[in-house]
């Protein structure tokens, strides 16, 4: 868990790069102003709002969501091979 002013450093860094680019999740690296705010901030900026990120969105409930498809997709898989023989 990020400690207070940790997180407020991340707000600013996120902030501030939502003023000037206006562009999703600056943590993903696919766009040349991407690139270059990562590069201006440093490595440790950058972290910093990886980590913000992380801890805010819950990433959880997709992930569980596609473990569920890809089981049903494998036992489908699974009945259509036994089918066949």
């Amino acid at each position: 868990m990020l400690d207070p002013n940790k997180a407020a450093e991340a707000k600013r860094l996120y902030d501030e790069f939502f003023a000037a680019y206006r562009q999703p999740n600056p943590t993903d690296l696919n766009t040349l102003e991407k690139y270059e705010y990562a590069f201006e901030i440093g490595f440790e900026g950058y972290v910093l709002m990886q980590q913000a990120r992380k801890e805010s969105c819950d990433f959880s409930l997709y992930s569980t969501w596609v473990t569920e498809q890809n089981r049903q997709a494998a036992e489908a898989h699974a009945a259509a091979r036994k089918a066949l023989v």
